[in-house]
């Protein structure tokens, strides 16, 4: 009987080990995974957009990441909007003109001769 609660103890104990690790580990992570992401919102300040939006899709092929190929004349740029909270990616179609310049998040859509605005937002501190 005292081995039978010696291992009831040892599994108990395990098992708590183990969740323990799982939780602090997804946790880690989801700090990473920020980290990350907040990272590549800081290089989004320096982007520099100009030109007619070409196509708007969740990248299927990269984790459904929103995506908007621009058409900058010269170029096709593509620009990741994942996981932006402005709307910008829901507000575009095709063929609208759009303008972001360096060393800010603000976004100009022209659209039938009218204007929207949108402000990057990623979630993180540093807006």
């Amino acid at each position: 009987m005292k081995v039978l609660k010696v291992i009831i103890v040892l599994i108990v104990v395990f098992l708590s080990v183990m969740f323990l690790m799982k939780q602090c580990g997804s946790e880690v992570f989801r700090d990473q995974a920020r980290k990350d992401l907040c990272e590549s919102y800081s290089q989004m300040k320096f982007l520099v957009v100009k030109g007619r939006v070409d196509s708007v899709y969740e990248d299927k092929s990269n984790h459904s990441v929103n995506t908007v190929n621009v058409n900058s004349g010269n170029n096709i740029q593509i620009v990741y909007l994942e996981p932006d909270r402005s709307g910008l990616f829901n507000y575009l179609q095709a063929n609208d003109s759009i303008f972001k310049e360096y060393n800010s998040y603000d976004v100009v859509v022209k659209r039938a001769g009218k204007e929207n605005y949108f402000i990057l937002d990623f979630g993180c501190s540093n807006n």
